[in-house]
């Protein structure tokens, strides 16, 4: 999960963790979430409804979508939440929080995790390195005892009582491409929602279960398998690296420092599409993004074939029936656009569109990004800041 080739893969098509915990906030509405939609101006974030009307008034430092009825929010650098008239119903207390992905959310304080429920009340004690929402009724959580950082005067090693509180999160993607610290003895295992161990912390990575299967790195070998929700390896360990399933494919990468390979698999861990990508994205709507060595992004379908001939400087996943691409005039110019299935062009955008989640997609350049629904209209700015 560390490779250079999954961060290229984050920057070209835009997949973003999904944990609620990134670092660097998508300014996309979190699938699944209720339908208010976040805005940001220069008093901080508040939300909108679907016709862009403003329901909570832009005053939070920070804000997450809602779930449950509940949005975390950023007061005076704590954490609490809201519901969707407003109204504090856990007070800001927390050093960082997660989402209401179920009845539980993951929060911090201090140098510990663990979790509360919807009254604001601790259900799980606070005891974890770090914790992540709840994913198909497992949440993973991490603990370490010693975390090595390369700073200016050379290796510095932290413990528990000394570590910087930043260092306390779970170690994913986003970890590692802002900080330079790595925990020594770091092991990810995963709970239930009465707080109960249902799966030893014994894996130097692993992501949440998706579609009942999660990908884990067991050791320090850089192979990744699967494990179902009983733990047990479904899927062995033999990939360089792997992601999560989606509509039933799991994509994989064969080869390291440049001989790189994509294909997928199936839950049986039969390969169904072989290794013959120079990159790909996670299939949404029956299609995923696929790059050809030497080629632009196209769509490939679940047997492999390209459905949308490779075009596109930058592709990303289908959403509602429309997918965000970046293309090429002629002259040289670059301009993005939505496609539909077929690859045809149905709407254009000035500089960069994201995916459409309950009717609405933010487009625009950064500073300056807005609502827009599936005609084009501008709803109402996403962002806007006083000069």
């Amino acid at each position: 999960m560390r490779s250079l080739v999954r961060l290229l893969v984050l920057m070209l098509i835009g997949i973003t963790s999904a944990s609620g915990l990134d670092i660097k906030p998508s300014p996309t509405k979190r699938k699944g979430s209720d339908l208010l939609f976040r805005i940001h101006r220069s008093e901080g974030w508040g939300f909108v409804n679907q016709a862009g009307k403003v329901v909570i008034p832009p005053k939070f430092e920070a804000a997450g979508d809602f779930f449950r009825g509940l949005a975390r929010v950023n007061v005076g650098r704590k954490w609490g939440f809201i519901n969707a008239r407003g109204e504090f119903r856990i007070k800001p207390q927390f050093d960082m929080a997660g989402d209401f992905l179920d009845a539980l959310a993951p929060v911090r304080v201090g140098r510990k995790w663990g979790y509360i429920n919807e009254s604001g009340q601790i259900a799980i004690p606070l005891q974890f390195q770090g914790a992540d929402e709840f994913h198909e009724g497992v949440a993973r959580f991490e603990i370490w005892t010693r975390m090595r950082c390369e700073e200016e005067k050379g290796p510095k090693i932290y413990t528990q009582e000394n570590a910087p509180e930043s260092l306390f999160a779970m170690e994913d993607l986003w970890f590692y491409l802002y900080s330079k610290c790595q925990s020594e003895d770091g092991r990810i295992g995963f709970i239930d929602s009465k707080g109960k161990i249902t799966i030893c912390p014994q894996f130097l990575s692993a992501e949440s279960f998706s579609e009942g299967l999660a990908v884990v790195r067991p050791n320090a070998a850089p192979k990744h398998g699967y494990i179902n929700l009983r733990g047990e390896m479904g899927i062995p360990p033999k990939f360089d690296e792997a992601r999560s399933f989606h509509q039933g494919l799991a994509a994989f990468r064969v080869g390291l420092h440049g001989e790189v390979s994509w294909g997928y698999i199936d839950k049986s861990g039969r390969v169904v599409i072989q290794p013959k990508f120079q990159l790909t994205g996670n299939f949404s709507e029956g299609l995923a993004a696929a790059k050809v060595d030497g080629q632009n992004w196209g769509y490939i379908n679940q047997s492999g074939a390209f459905a949308i001939k490779p075009r596109f400087l930058r592709a990303s996943d289908f959403s509602e029936g429309l997918a965000a691409v970046e293309s090429e005039y002629r002259k040289g110019s670059r301009y993005e656009s939505y496609i539909d299935q077929t690859g045809k062009e149905v709407l254009k955008v000035t500089v960069r569109g994201w995916p459409f989640v309950d009717g609405l997609a933010v487009a625009g350049e950064e500073g300056r990004r807005v609502y827009i629904d599936k005609t084009g209209k501008v709803i109402t700015p996403f962002e806007s800041f006083r000069k």
